[in-house]
């Protein structure tokens, strides 16, 4: 099983499903309102923030190497994504208004965007599966040259426009909004621009011919990222009130470096890590689109008393984290479960 899983990929989404699982509960937003502990919340509510990117960079390495028609694409992707959000967003609505249940109420909250806005990352995955025998085209076409191209016109739209758009009412005394009507859909789009990404980086670039120096120069740079964000994100708070207007302005740089780093720890170390820990690794990554899904029924359910209890003993900010947790073993042993039942296997 291990041979046919690629560690560095399972490592990946174990990060992106506990950085999901975070940013679904109140320590994510703490920061809004608890300015005592600003700093250490924004932190980590900054590296949250990576958490889809790298789902999608994942889908665009995985994915955009095989060349499937539509019909293959609705028949083994998109009918499990359409099931998923039919049936969870049941559950939540169930879950949500003490099991009891009105169709109508049902199907528009399903199709204004979820029962539960954490599931707005499946119908934006439906968005990718849409385009994605395009992108497979063009993903197999790209040179260094594109890859370049595309980070840098993402970097003038989600770093430069928002400061531009800071700095000109701030210090020329008058309003300022970049048109709308300028847009470059390959570079501004998520679910467009990460998984070429995604593709590019792990199907492109010989990791293990970047020198360390240069690792550790992608850290910085994402280090740096992250305290820009934050001063932004505070300085500007202190003025106008807190906001989440400036917590992606290097997104895409940790993301991307996030990647980068694993997949090369993982390319330079996987022979020396123990068999059972690459087993563990596979395992956990195996469950993790289930821990997804499961995890808002089980959120709306129990949180409210799980956090109530545990606040007093550890505060709010370590209660959240340790629901993470939790609901991560409890939802990945039920999907482990659910996996051996045939019919059922398949949704997850």
């Amino acid at each position: 099983m291990i041979k046919r899983k690629k560690i560095y990929i399972e490592a990946l989404r174990i990060l992106a499903i506990f950085l999901v699982l975070f940013q679904h509960v109140p320590a994510f937003d703490y920061y809004l309102q608890d300015t005592s502990h600003v700093m250490g919340h924004l932190f980590f509510t900054l590296i949250a923030k990576i958490n889809v990117p790298l789902f999608l960079m994942i889908s665009g390495s995985l994915l955009l190497n095989r060349e499937e028609g539509y019909r293959e694409i609705f028949r083994k992707r998109m009918i499990k994504i359409i099931l998923a959000i039919l049936i969870f967003n049941f559950l939540v609505y169930l879950a949500e208004n003490q099991f009891v249940f009105d169709l109508q109420d049902y199907c528009l909250g399903v199709f204004e965007n979820g029962i539960d806005r954490s599931y707005w990352y499946l119908y934006s995955y439906l968005g990718f599966l849409v385009m994605m025998p395009l992108l497979h085209r063009i993903a197999q076409k790209m040179t260094k040259n594109d890859f370049i191209l595309i980070l840098f016109i993402h970097f003038v739209f989600s770093t430069i426009e928002p400061l531009l758009q800071w700095f000109v009412p701030t210090y020329l005394g008058q309003s300022f909004e970049f048109t709308w009507a300028f847009r470059i859909p390959f570079s501004t789009i998520k679910e467009i621009f990460y998984p070429l990404m995604g593709y590019y980086i792990d199907r492109k670039i010989h990791i293990e011919s970047i020198h360390k120096k240069k690792l550790a120069g992608l850290g910085c740079l994402s280090l740096l990222g992250i305290l820009i964000s934050m001063f932004f994100t505070i300085w500007i708070g202190n003025q106008e009130g807190f906001s989440d207007e400036y917590l992606e302005l290097f997104d895409y740089v940790s993301a991307l470096s996030a990647f980068i780093l694993i997949k090369s720890f993982f390319v330079h170390y996987e022979a020396v890590i123990p068999a059972w820990i690459s087993q563990k690794i596979v395992l956990l990554g195996s469950v993790t689109y289930g821990v997804y899904l499961w995890d808002p029924f089980f959120r709306k359910l129990f949180f409210d008393g799980f956090d109530q209890s545990m606040i007093p003993w550890v505060g709010g900010f370590f209660s959240s984290v340790l629901w993470c947790i939790c609901s991560f073993l409890v939802c990945g042993i039920l999907v482990q479960f659910l996996k051996r039942i045939p019919k059922v296997k398949s949704l997850f």
